[in-house]
């Protein structure tokens, strides 16, 4: 099944004219009330590409070859934010569109889109802008396929609620935890005037589901590839397939809020549909300056052979550089401190017997690959214990595996930097870290986590004598 999603970046750009025409005139755009105002809260939605009518939609008639077979009931939105609504439906070359309107409303919308994948199910996301006037309440979405001959499918319902953003930051109430269960569910976040990281835990339990994090107009956050103007995807839970993004976990995302940015982080999941699914997720605390943990390689993958018979024929200390170096680092109020692994012997440390190998700031920058994650307290303590060890660097334990430990141990994700090496065993390489790394970056970047102001380190190598 292929998802389908409309992009809305127009929407977003006509939201922001409007908006900036009402301040230039002084003018404040009338409430809408769902529960009472439903002609006015048709009117103003914003959907790409539809059309606005008045009167009544064309009344379903239930063809069987118009049917949509699956979508979700219900809905939390916000206001000044996109409803997304899914269904799926079993696609054919007649359908020509959706009948959508609101229940109590005068008018209606027609929606034209080309169906998907002819003959198979297939998902559809529509786009519905939700202007920010339009205050809490709750309306009904009725909505059915058509066909260009004026026949109409099945009716499903969307039962929408609408809040308005909250500041929690801002002497409210505590964080909410929010449950659902299948569909597409939105819920936004004010934090308040100060700027810092905020956390948001969830758990998608068993039965796989998406969770995608939306902060200043883009998607900075997901279980998945990151969005790039798109609508979330919708799948059934039976054809959820790995990499989609669908998973069933629980972790945590850390975002960097700064009100001078954005005032609301939008946290937008979807279950998948038809299989019972359940999720939850929950935001942890105000923001607020943490502890940023690096992880850094400076050599890239696959920069020299695997196999070899002899050890020195793989770390061959020639000096060229060429096998690089692995090591963390710890930014902590503006202040960059780096810690690596390093044996006695090499010209750039000194010898200090049976004293832990774990040096500090023999690197000068970040590496060429790198990954960052904030600390709380806790793992900051943690931390503390992890580089107080008396920890020697060997073939076997390099700098490498010092960097992955560190990493595995603080937080959620798991970076391998083990190596087979024919006739020696196991030892853990730079290249291998990076490898994790770049596999990790391109899934969910970390750069809006990288402190400023330091530089990169390119040329250290402990492997190098």
């Amino acid at each position: 099944m292929k998802n389908r999603t409309r992009h809305f970046v127009s929407f977003i750009l006509l939201l922001s004219i409007l908006m900036q025409g009402c301040e230039k005139n002084n003018f404040k755009l009338k409430t809408i009330d769902p529960d009472t105002q439903p002609s006015e809260l048709s009117r103003a939605l914003l959907i790409e590409n539809a059309i606005n009518h008045p009167g009544q939609a064309p009344q379903s008639m239930g063809l069987m070859d118009l049917q949509i077979t699956n979508s979700q009931k219900t809905a939390l939105i916000t206001s000044d934010n996109f409803l997304f609504l899914p269904f799926v439906y079993s696609s054919n070359n007649k359908i020509a569109g959706v009948y959508l309107q609101i229940e109590g409303a005068d008018n209606y919308w027609e929606i034209p889109f080309e169906p998907q994948n002819l003959g198979q199910s297939t998902a559809e996301v529509l786009s519905i802008g939700i202007p920010a006037n339009v205050v809490d309440g709750e309306f009904f979405i009725d909505y059915h396929l058509f066909d260009g001959g004026g026949n109409t499918g099945n009716t499903r319902v969307l039962a929408t609620t609408v809040e308005l953003p909250q500041d929690y930051c801002a002497d409210g109430p505590p964080f909410p935890k929010v449950e659902g269960a299948d569909g597409v569910y939105n819920q936004s976040f004010a934090f308040g005037e100060e700027r810092g990281f905020i956390s948001i835990e969830f758990n998608t339990f068993s039965i796989p589901d998406r969770l995608d994090v939306r902060y200043n107009n883009e998607w900075i956050r997901s279980t998945g590839e990151l969005l790039s103007g798109s609508a979330p995807p919708i799948k059934e839970c039976k054809n959820v397939v790995p990499g989609d993004g669908f998973l069933g976990q629980r972790n945590v995302f850390n975002i960097y809020y700064d009100p001078a940015v954005s005032k609301k982080v939008d946290v937008y999941v979807s279950g998948c549909l038809d299989g019972g699914t359940a999720w939850e997720f929950e935001v942890k605390e105000c923001p607020r300056e943490k502890a940023i943990l690096g992880i850094h390689s400076n050599v890239p993958p696959s920069n020299f052979p695997l196999e070899a018979v002899v050890i020195g024929e793989v770390l061959g200390f020639t000096g060229s550089g060429t096998l690089g170096h692995s090591w963390v680092s710890l930014t902590k109020n503006g202040q960059t401190t780096f810690y690596g692994l390093w044996p006695d012997d090499h010209p750039s440390t000194v010898d200090n017997g049976n004293g832990s190998d774990i040096r500090t700031n023999l690197e000068n920058g970040f590496g060429t690959l790198a990954r960052f994650y904030p600390l709380d307290e806790s793992q900051e303590k943690q931390l503390e214990s992890l580089l107080s060890r008396n920890l020697n660097w060997s073939y076997q334990y390099t700098c490498a595996g010092f960097s992955q430990d560190i990493f595995n141990i603080l937080t959620p994700e798991t970076i391998d930097g083990a190596e087979q090496i024919t006739g020696f065993g196991t030892t853990y390489t730079p290249r291998r870290i990076s490898e994790a790394i770049r596999a990790l970056e391109q899934q969910n970047p970390t750069s809006n986590f990288r402190p400023q102001g330091v530089g990169e380190d390119s040329s250290s190598c402990s492997f190098c004598f």
